[in-house]
């Protein structure tokens, strides 16, 4: 849902409410845990939008991501001596709700429908979790997702969309 408003020339604000769903796994085992992890957020961005030409059929955006956790899903699976041991469990309550990223996104128009792709840069020195160590399964050294607390992905996505204007 996007809320857009010309301010001069082709130059847009952009705001909104937007759903986010990211996940990513590995099975690799070698230098840590098998890992599944899944999360949901509610975003309000704010972005700058380029109309090129004013033509409503090129649209490059860029601005300020902030987002909410609304769920995380954590799965991690460990060969230790010989037998695997599994850890799953709703990790929400020992994560950061707030994050802050930046956004790029381009987007072609053709009449009302829009497709979008975008990319989203977290801000450095945001930490992911929040005593999660203490609550979980795996110690620090077997677990993947808890050697990268600190470590936000870039997440890339596409989107379509329904112009009602």
């Amino acid at each position: 849902l996007e809320y857009e408003k010309k301010l001069v020339g082709s130059f847009h604000l952009v705001t909104g409410l937007s759903f986010l769903s990211t996940g990513y796994s590995s099975d690799d085992k070698f230098f840590g845990s098998a890992i599944e992890f899944q999360a949901s957020y509610l975003a309000l961005p704010l972005l700058a939008r380029w109309n090129y030409k004013n033509r409503n059929f090129l649209l490059l955006d860029l601005g300020l991501h902030p987002y909410y956790l609304l769920n995380a899903n954590l799965t991690e699976r460990i060969n230790q001596f010989n037998t695997e041991k599994a850890v799953e469990g709703n990790i929400t309550r020992y994560s950061a709700r707030v994050l802050f990223s930046m956004k790029f996104q381009g987007s072609i128009a053709f009449n009302r429908v829009i497709l979008s792709a975008f990319g989203m840069v977290p801000f450095q020195g945001q930490t992911v979790t929040k005593n999660l160590a203490q609550h979980w399964g795996l110690n620090k050294e077997q677990s993947t997702y808890l050697l990268n607390n600190d470590y936000l992905p870039l997440l890339f996505g596409v989107k379509a969309g329904y112009r009602i204007k």
